[in-house]
């Protein structure tokens, strides 16, 4: 059973989906296609369709006996009303990897994406050519959604991605809870990320306490860089499942996906009252801390993830001999169909390469 942060991807021939809308109707066509050889086309999702026609369709072929996109209809399995009146986009689409709808952002989003504190922890990665060739195999991968913050100190690093920009979705976030506060960050982060929009701008974090004032008034500014063209979408992002639930109770007309701490380990429950709370109201929502915060090394998290039997139980289920440890951590998230995405810490190439295989195994 593997236990490392190692892994990888085989190039196996398997069927290649096209979606293709005509008079209303979808037609699929399934090839077996060399990936080496294969061109997979930019927009090959970016069409529109309703949820429940989209779900009528994965049913109609998962009972043909076609597998091949049994999984993607398990995504969206729940995810039929209201119906959605603007066309789903998806960037940089790899057969190999999945995508799930990132609520009424209409994004069609990697199940596995790019967290980026890659800069703390005894595995720190700091060597920008490093860096650089863990967003290039990211990219290579069919990872399309990036999430960062100003106070993780790695936003520069992104404007290697900045001629790429079509590729993927790209989330950060503020830490400053005003309206000129949440303004001069976001300007501050198209800068040094070298783009002229965000797709995801998300409260960091706050508030900390019962005082909603601020956190309102950066809220409203965000919404106000939203007209201007600068924000697509704004979310949420917050370790306190009390916290978000009064967002997504009080305040939900404000934002569009939710960041919360979900994994195997902590509160699970808790975590996916939230999802299923978030999803009646077409919210998107990603997991964080799947793998547990970076601070410590891996070896010591392994040691302390078995300490605990309950939670174990949960973890061994999901391993076999081809799955590792990481792997069976991110397959239990992600087994949720209501989950948008799994933002991930990468601090190697082997990380990514290890990540994105999940996506196969489901």
């Amino acid at each position: 059973m593997g236990e490392g942060r190692d892994g990888g991807v085989e190039q196996n021939k398997i069927p290649y989906i096209k979606l293709t809308l005509i008079r209303g109707k979808i037609t699929m066509n399934l090839k077996n296609e060399d990936l080496q050889e294969e061109k997979i086309k930019e927009n090959l999702l970016k069409t529109t369709i309703s949820r429940r026609e989209f779900l009528l369709a994965s049913i109609g072929l998962a009972t043909s006996g076609i597998a091949a996109l049994s999984s993607y209809g398990k995504a969206v399995k729940a995810s039929i009303e209201p119906e959605v009146h603007k066309p789903v986009e998806i960037r940089n689409p790899n057969p190999d990897m999945l995508y799930r709808r990132l609520g009424r952002t209409n994004m069609m989003v990697s199940v596995v994406s790019f967290g980026g504190a890659f800069h703390y922890g005894p595995g720190a990665l700091k060597d920008t050519a490093e860096i650089q060739r863990v967003f290039d195999k990211s990219i290579e991968l069919g990872v399309n959604y990036f999430d960062t913050s100003p106070d993780y100190g790695t936003e520069r690093y992104f404007a290697y991605l900045a001629p790429k920009r079509e590729k993927y979705f790209l989330a950060t976030k503020v830490n400053t809870m005003s309206a000129s506060g949440a303004r001069a960050e976001v300007e501050n982060s198209l800068k040094d990320m070298k783009t002229d929009y965000l797709d995801v701008i998300q409260i960091h974090y706050q508030p900390q306490n019962e005082d909603w004032k601020g956190t309102l008034e950066a809220l409203q500014e965000l919404h106000k860089l939203k007209e201007e063209g600068k924000v697509r979408t704004v979310g949420f992002a917050h370790h306190s499942y009390d916290v978000l639930r009064t967002v997504l109770t009080k305040h939900s007309e404000l934002i569009d996906m939710i960041l919360l701490l979900y994994s195997f380990h902590s509160e699970t429950d808790e975590a996916k009252k939230i999802i299923t709370l978030a999803h009646t109201k077409d919210i998107g929502t990603a997991a964080m801390k799947v793998l547990r915060a970076a601070y410590e090394t891996w070896e010591k998290r392994i040691t302390d993830f078995k300490a605990d039997a309950t939670n174990w139980s949960r973890l061994a289920e999901l391993m076999d001999d081809s799955t590792s440890i990481a792997q069976a951590c991110i397959k239990y998230v992600l087994k949720n169909p209501l989950l948008s995405t799994a933002v991930l810490g990468i601090q190697s190439v082997e990380n990514i390469v290890e990540n994105a295989a999940v996506a196969k195994m489901l």
